[in-house]
């Protein structure tokens, strides 16, 4: 079949890469003047195969008060009349139980191992070099009650597959001695061996030529959605621009911005974006880590990439709206230097992306409202993570559907 992906993020071109591998001829439009600009570009770059936790949880409860507030440091909102987050914040607060909390991160955990079986797979068929390192993960805990109910939840993970160790302070500290000067206490750690870290962008562009060069993929870049014609329970085309896509098959992936793009079709999407950011800073031997790491109580990710250490952080509720916010900013190296005192921020490159989150933080993976229209969105801040899992299974959808 012909295929056209609206969307050339990371679930976009694994998307297509499992499609062209199923013998589809696949088109991808984005509207911007490259692939892998948006979310793919300012995520966080650790494969967290082993920390999967919906954003609904029975702790979000706990800590409702005080983001309304305002006083979280991690979680914030820019417009409290914003209906849709209202009405999408409500349905979240649904997912907050424990039933529907284990029920949800089952859900992304199960995709999540998927993920990191085909991750090896893929890394055996291909020589894609994209500064993958399996290095493991280090979440560090400064709050004793935090530690120990992380603790709590391991022979649960255990049973799923997923390996952690707690250790001490003086392990963490033997682990990665660039913490030995941070400020504020450390009362212990958990090792997540089996997670790893990679440049999601430079996968894109791997994934890319190859499909290029094997499977004369095509792609349309500067390219906006403009208007979607259907005819009966089918959609006919695509006009974008200056041309029309016309395809067996229409396949949504475009992130945040999903929800204009069904918007068109009178579909209500289930997303809200959520804002987060990546600073990039040229690595150093003097700061070098040794595995991604997770301050727990910081609520900052770090990942060791061979080009550079990437730091992200925050979730602020903004609409769709992707500037950068400098108080955010300022935040997140402030507490990134109590982490690591000697990191130099003067030529930092700072990136903002939107999460797009469902209410329930499982991704949206198959048809839609037309016969030939498919969805791959929804992923959160674990698109990166999910990505091989899911372009797997909708190409396993699509191609196991009965359009025609």
């Amino acid at each position: 079949m012909k295929i056209a992906i609206v969307g050339g993020g990371i679930i976009g071109i694994t998307s297509a890469y499992y499609l062209c591998k199923a013998g589809h001829e696949v088109s991808i439009i984005d509207k911007e003047n490259d692939i892998s600009q948006m979310a793919s570009n300012a995520n966080g770059a650790q494969l967290s195969y082993s920390y999967t936790e919906p954003l609904g949880s029975p702790a979000l409860l706990h800590d409702i008060p005080e983001i309304l507030l305002g006083k979280s440091t991690g979680i914030k909102i820019d417009n409290y009349w914003d209906k849709k987050l209202w009405s999408w914040g409500i349905k979240l607060l649904l997912n907050c139980s424990h039933d529907k909390y284990i029920k949800n991160k089952e859900a992304i955990l199960k995709l999540s191992l998927a993920s990191r079986k085909l991750m090896t797979e893929m890394l055996e068929e291909h020589d894609f070099n994209f500064e993958y390192k399996k290095n493991g993960k280090l979440f560090i805990f400064e709050n004793k009650k935090n530690w120990e109910k992380f603790k709590s939840g391991i022979d649960y993970l255990k049973n799923h597959d997923i390996t952690h160790k707690a250790i001490s302070k003086s392990e963490c500290l033997e682990l990665e001695p660039v913490l030995t000067n941070r400020k504020g206490d450390i009362v212990g750690g958990i090792l997540s061996p089996n997670d790893a870290v990679g440049d999601t962008y430079k996968l894109c562009k791997e994934i890319q030529n190859y499909l290029m060069d094997k499977y004369s993929l095509s792609i349309h870049l500067n390219a906006d959605v403009n208007d979607i014609i259907t005819n009966g329970n089918k959609i006919e085309y695509i006009k974008s621009n200056n041309m029309n896509i016309n395809a067996d098959a229409y396949l949504i992936c475009g992130g945040a911005f999903s929800g204009n793009i069904l918007r068109k079709l009178s579909i209500k999407d289930k997303i809200y974006p959520i804002k987060g950011y990546s600073i990039r800073i040229k690595n150093s031997d003097k700061y070098r880590l040794n595995h991604n790491m997770t301050d727990y109580n910081k609520k900052l990710v770090l990942a060791p990439l061979d080009s550079h250490l990437r730091i992200s952080g925050m979730m602020r509720f903004a609409g769709v709206d992707n500037r950068v916010k400098q108080s955010d900013i300022e935040y997140m190296i402030t507490a990134t230097k109590q982490i690591i005192p000697s990191l130099d921020f003067s030529n930092m490159e700072v990136h903002a992306g939107l999460r797009p989150y469902t209410p329930n933080s499982t991704p949206q993976i198959g048809k839609a409202k037309y016969k030939n229209m498919f969805l791959n969105i929804g992923h959160g801040m674990f698109g990166w993570t999910l990505s091989l899992g899911s372009g797997k299974k909708i190409s396993e959808i699509i191609s196991n559907s009965n359009i025609n």
